[in-house]
């Protein structure tokens, strides 16, 4: 039996090793797992079936074309299908007593289930010499075992532990806001994995993931709903950049996902009926303006002595990057942003109706760091693309 201990463990990729058409064995970080052998946690506990861990960790290898290698706490809530395991990509579960967190846990169940959350898995060919795409159905329904011939798969059921994760996510964003969760099922929340980088390039996305107005979903490669998982402190999270995109884009009053950006949140216009939040409103509109006028004297004297904003000139580019990197920033970089702009910050937690800092022990430096390290390069950034809307 191998035994490790959960807390140093979590967060570390689980590789396959010795691959040559079958595995010899897992390995966590530099530590070899025993392919004929279960794992133990002392710290929970708790035993762990190393055939249901190898599967799990060969299913992704495959399909993914070896590009996408989760953490050790997603490979053994696939094993296991006990939620509490997957907790250490949720954040807020920290802060909730034991009824809450049953209680997000069944919200999570409660999406899953709901006809308004569409989440599929595609996987493509490689391009053939004349150019076009064709789908790679074979392949995937051998790996999947999925009976039809469509290429775009129910990810819900092919694989529930990646469901949950996604799942997880948008309930950790709305935990509190219920009746915001209820309004973009109502329309739709829809998401499109993709197996790897070409796959995802061939339908249409674009950067490093994308929010599609014209097909009103977000648009990932699956690998990088793990990329900022690998330390203690969750890091980068692109996910709830591109769906704060899709918040921006999405009417809540009407309860449908317009083809241009909105340069709001829910619950921030008259328009969105009993889920507007006026004194949420007013204070984002005086936090915006601050950060304005603090990229705006950047622009003019771009010497770094003035105070800086707190986001990367990337986010001033338009009103709905501005809104996707602030959402991320404010459950990233919480106290550094609420120390900042009190106001802006203000907007964020009231909306939410929760305040990141009191689960998030210590902001996570890298947006920090490499957002006030472009402001006293001396570059000029470029001038803003924001307006203060007046709807």
């Amino acid at each position: 039996m191998t035994t490790l201990k959960w807390s140093e463990v979590y967060y570390k990729p689980l590789n396959l090793y010795a691959y040559s058409g079958t595995a010899d064995g897992l390995s966590v970080g530099d530590i070899k797992i025993d392919f004929d052998k279960p794992v133990n946690f002392e710290d929970r506990n708790d035993e762990v079936s190393i055939d249901a861990l190898m599967k799990s960790a060969f299913w992704l290898r495959q399909i993914s074309s070896d590009s996408c290698q989760p953490q050790l706490a997603y490979h053994v809530f696939s094993a296991t299908h006990r939620p509490s395991y997957l907790e250490t990509y949720f954040p807020l579960v920290k802060s909730l007593d034991k009824d809450s967190r049953h209680h997000f846990h069944e919200t999570i169940t409660k999406v899953l289930l709901h006809l308004g959350f569409e989440l599929q898995l595609l996987k493509l060919a490689r391009v053939s010499t004349q150019g076009t795409w064709s789908s790679s159905t074979s392949t995937l329904k051998s790996i999947l075992n999925y009976p039809n011939d469509n290429i775009f798969v129910d990810c819900i059921r092919v694989n529930p532990a990646i469901a949950y994760l996604v799942a997880g996510h948008i309930v950790e964003l709305f935990f509190f806001r219920q009746d915001f969760l209820d309004r973009l099922l109502q329309s739709k929340i829809h998401i499109l994995l993709y197996t790897d980088q070409d796959s995802f390039k061939a339908d249409g996305g674009v950067a490093g993931g994308c929010y599609n107005p014209e097909r009103g979903c977000v648009q990932l490669v699956v690998s990088r709903l793990f990329e900022g998982f690998n330390q203690p402190t969750p890091g980068v999270f692109p996910f709830l950049h591109e769906f704060g995109h899709m918040l921006d884009f999405f009417d809540a009053g009407t309860a449908k996902h317009e083809l241009t950006s909105s340069g709001w949140l829910p619950g921030m216009r008259p328009s969105d009926g009993e889920i507007y939040s006026p004194e949420a409103r007013k204070t984002f509109i005086a936090g915006k303006r601050l950060e304005m006028q603090c990229y705006d004297r950047q622009v003019e004297n771009p010497d770094g002595t003035d105070p800086l904003p707190i986001g990367h000139p990337y986010v001033f580019q338009s009103n709905s990057e501005f809104i996707a990197g602030y959402l991320e920033m404010f459950f990233r970089n919480p106290h550094y942003f609420a120390a900042q702009n009190p106001d802006l910050f203000d907007g964020f937690a009231q909306l939410f109706r929760q305040d990141p800092r009191h689960y998030w022990a210590s902001d996570f430096p890298f947006y920090i760091e490499q957002n006030r390290a472009f402001y006293h390069s001396g570059q000029r950034p470029r001038p803003s693309g924001l307006k203060l809307e007046t709807d």
